[in-house]
């Protein structure tokens, strides 16, 4: 009986890790489409980049703060912890 629980649970594993590496293969594939389209229709922004005007417009004003976030990571495709961490540079006079 033990031995048929510990086969389900390994095969359970099994197909979870299996659809892990699935997702992970598509979000990959998904970037580079993203990348590829950002960059054919223009947006040549960098993630790290040096903020906008507008964006540091939008980081200095406490109600668009949100706002400021989220154009930085549309024009330079950073992830959202490291575009909070740049706002929160230029909202609080660190930059």
């Amino acid at each position: 009986m033990e031995t048929y629980i510990l086969l389900a649970i390994a095969t359970l594993l099994f197909f979870i890790l299996n659809s892990l590496r699935q997702i992970g293969r598509r979000q990959a594939a998904f970037d580079e489409s993203l990348l590829s389209l950002s960059r054919s229709l223009g947006f040549t922004a960098q993630a790290g980049s040096e903020p906008s005007e507008k964006v540091r417009q939008l980081a200095a004003e406490k109600k668009t703060y949100i706002d400021a976030i989220r154009t930085y990571r549309q024009e330079t495709g950073t992830e959202f912890i490291q575009a909070k961490s740049i706002i929160d540079s230029v909202a609080f006079g660190k930059q």
